[in-house]
């Protein structure tokens, strides 16, 4: 594996068990070379490629994107990796960086952030995910988090239960069940509707990201052109839908 500086590899972590869920969604948003992967679905298309994930995908957790991979046996060697990174591509005000090491000469993840502080050149606050930074078997792989907000977020909800469901298992645990819009949606335990609310905005091909900012919109490379026109074709292809009620009293969309 040969070192690498200008990855923009795609990554799409998701709950366990949602990962063939979560391609399908993907590749029906047009991601290109989408796969699943251990611990969620990656992708290519590099940054835009990432805006669309956040904006379409209706089971991940989240949307990273790989932005560098490296070998480092030593202190030195990840600081010399680290500093050829373009941080200054990524990086936005308020961004924090947290290290993961398995299996490495390099374990003490607070030395490893620290080495990513010094590269970078400014402060950055600890474990709050915009940077994170993977050893395993002494193969560096960093990457920046693209949403934000974790992707339940819809950005219509204002506040929860004691126990919501989260909109993105409910929309992986509509897609296990094989519903489609075209059939009825029963929810005799609905709760705060999450369920229901889900197949609704699928039923609707309303994007689930539409309703909400992302942390990519803050990032130096971000191209608000290109998001813009991504925007409006997610907004051109809603199709609203009557409800109407069965004689089971189930609601139809």
């Amino acid at each position: 594996m040969r070192d690498a500086y200008d990855l923009e590899e795609g990554f799409a972590p998701v709950a366990p068990g949602l990962e063939e869920a979560a391609a399908e969604d993907l590749s029906a948003a047009g991601l290109p070379g989408v796969r699943v992967v251990p611990g969620g679905v990656a992708f290519d298309g590099g940054f835009p490629a990432g805006m669309k994930a956040c904006l379409f995908s209706r089971v991940a957790t989240t949307v990273r994107l790989k932005i560098a991979r490296f070998h480092a046996r030593d202190f030195e060697e990840l600081a010399l990796g680290l500093v050829q990174v373009p941080w200054s591509q990524y990086l936005p005000e308020g961004i924090g960086v947290q290290a993961v090491s398995r299996r490495s000469h390099l374990k003490h993840t607070g030395r490893i952030e620290e080495a990513v502080r010094r590269a970078v050149g400014r402060a950055l606050p600890r474990q709050s995910g915009g940077i994170l930074v993977r050893i395993l078997r002494d193969v560096v792989e960093v990457s920046v988090d693209l949403a934000g907000e974790r992707l339940h977020r819809r950005g219509w909800r204002r506040e929860g239960g004691r126990a919501p469901m989260r909109e993105t298992l409910a929309a992986g645990v509509l897609a296990l069940a094989g519903w489609t819009p075209e059939e009825p949606l029963l929810d005799p335990m609905c709760g705060s509707g999450t369920l229901a609310i889900e197949a609704a905005l699928w039923a609707e091909r309303v994007a689930p990201g539409l309703g909400r900012r992302f942390l990519f919109e803050a990032m130096p490379c971000f191209d608000r052109q290109g998001w813009e026109a991504i925007r409006e074709s997610a907004a051109r292809m809603r199709r609203p839908r009557p409800l109407r009620r069965s004689r089971q009293r189930a609601l139809w969309m």
